[in-house]
């Protein structure tokens, strides 16, 4: 043997003359991801030749990420006026491959602090500004997980953390559901002169102990863990960054709903039972009903064949005094027909009387 040629498809990718085993190297990250095959061609000293059946292997070389992310600062807007301990600084960035982190630095440098995600592409800071006066002047700067980076244009913003001045007072507070345990209150937005923070909720004064929350965002807000069928006063007050609190209070008085389990009571109260009707006669039946919270229906209902046990609806009646009109057939004779009533109350809770009776003659 004098030679062995070595072929990527039809390219010859080198020539090994030395002695078994035959083989030369292969660059592939010089190749292109993809799909290739690689022959050999034998060559022995009188020119003839064989060439070997062809290998397939694939290329799949990772290839660099060298894309720096984009950022830009979303938030406060260049020459706001900013006060208190919780300024959000706020930046929007992304990445043809994922952003590793979002950070912040002042214009000489100095690290502000490392952003957490807070929606989609946006990045948050907060940062205290109350060690701070007159202004200061940032940037944010992203990083991609594999290291490269780019930094937006500095911003300026002006600190007042002198600001006395109160929210506008809430207004338009409502109650919104109350259930046994809960109330749901919203409100309208109020506004401030340089930044709102949020609103506390609060329960007959606004000190830490009947405090709910702390200059939450949003204009709703629900209670829970109340007591049923209790009255509570409730407030609302807008806080601004600086921690200035509106006034006055919005307030609002509430009674739990009431947990009930109780049955309302009833009774046919006329005709006495066994009293004998003419066949063809109009029967008033009347019925008392009671209840702890309210009777909402009366049902009257007769036994018959189809329904012995409860009865048929024959009448309903929603107030008091609760009667029905019922006609004794004409066709039977001294014959019994047995009635009570079945009273409801908001809470689903049922009622039912004994059965009583009259009879046709």
């Amino acid at each position: 043997m004098t030679k062995v040629e070595f072929y990527r498809g039809n390219v010859l990718v080198d020539i090994d003359t030395t002695a078994n085993p035959y083989e030369v190297p292969l660059d592939t990250t010089l190749l292109a991801n993809g799909n290739y095959t690689i022959t050999a061609k034998a060559f022995d000293a009188a020119g003839n030749t064989a060439t070997s059946s062809a290998v397939s292997f694939t290329v799949s070389n990772i290839i660099p990420d060298t894309t720096a992310p984009s950022v830009s600062i979303s938030s406060p807007a260049s020459g706001a006026s900013v006060s208190g301990a919780n300024v959000n600084l706020v930046a929007t960035a992304t990445d043809n491959v994922d952003i590793g982190e979002v950070k912040f630095f002042t214009s000489d440098n100095m690290l502000l602090g490392t952003a957490t995600l807070s929606g989609s592409n946006t990045y948050t800071f907060v940062w205290n500004s109350t060690s701070t006066t007159g202004s200061m002047t940032f940037y944010a700067k992203a990083y991609d997980t594999a290291g490269n980076f780019s930094q937006t244009s500095t911003r300026t913003v002006s600190i007042n953390n002198n600001d006395t001045t109160w929210p506008t007072a809430v207004t338009g507070l409502t109650v919104v559901n109350v259930t046994d345990t809960s109330v749901t209150l919203s409100w309208n937005a109020s506004t401030d002169n340089v930044a709102l923070k949020g609103y506390d909720v609060w329960h007959d004064s606004n000190t830490g102990a009947n405090r709910y929350v702390t200059g939450a965002p949003g204009t709703s807000y629900t209670i829970s863990g109340l007591t049923p069928n209790a009255t509570y006063l409730f407030g609302v007050q807008a806080r601004d960054t600086s921690e200035n609190v509106s006034l006055p209070a919005a307030t609002v008085t509430v009674i739990t709903t009431l947990v009930d389990s109780v049955a309302p009571v009833s009774a046919i109260v006329s005709p006495a039972k066994g009293t004998k009707f003419n066949k063809g006669t109009t029967v008033t039946l009347t019925a008392n009903a009671t209840d702890n919270v309210g009777v909402t229906k009366v049902e009257f209902r007769q036994a018959n064949a189809t329904a012995p046990g409860v009865g048929a609806v024959i009448c309903t009646d929603t107030t008091a005094p609760y009667t029905c009109d019922w006609v004794i057939p004409q066709t039977l004779f001294n014959t019994s027909y047995s009635f009570r009533v079945i009273a409801r109350d908001a809470a689903g809770n049922l009622g039912s009387s004994e059965w009583t009776w009259i009879r046709s003659k």
